[in-house]
């Protein structure tokens, strides 16, 4: 490919919460569909999630070239509050380069909701998306 689709800044302001010497690793699972490829089967959704006092950090990729997914997220204990969201906007074949236009950028996001505790989410196809919240 030899084009970078998102730049180190990009990448470091979505990764810096998982980075921060602080933050712990959370260990999560959650179901998601799989994705059928031509000679592979891959998960549909890739994550990370770490915390630092009361506070998550989640970072979600929805693999899928054209289908997006809702997922629902309820914490073993508490309530989750006090969301916030940021994408990387970008359609899939647009990148960032030295000779053109920033295309790929990071935006926030708000295609998620509360409900009765738990954060119900819909992530675009092929996105990466991190949230921040308490619980």
């Amino acid at each position: 490919c030899g084009k970078s689709t998102i730049s180190k800044a990009l990448a470091e302001a979505l990764h810096k919460p998982f980075v921060d010497a602080d933050a712990e690793l959370v260990k999560t699972s959650f179901a998601a569909p799989d994705i059928e490829k031509v000679e592979k089967t891959i998960p549909m959704l890739t994550y990370s999630m770490s915390k630092k006092a009361d506070e998550f950090f989640l970072t979600v990729s929805n693999c899928s070239l054209d289908e997006e997914c809702t997922m629902l997220i309820d914490p073993e204990q508490g309530e989750i509050k006090d969301v916030s969201a940021q994408i990387v906007n970008a359609e899939i074949h647009e990148y960032n380069d030295f000779d053109g236009s920033a295309l790929v950028g990071i935006a926030d996001y708000n295609g998620f909701e509360t409900e009765g505790g738990k954060l119900r989410v819909t992530l675009p196809a092929h996105s990466v998306t991190a949230f921040r919240f308490k619980a």
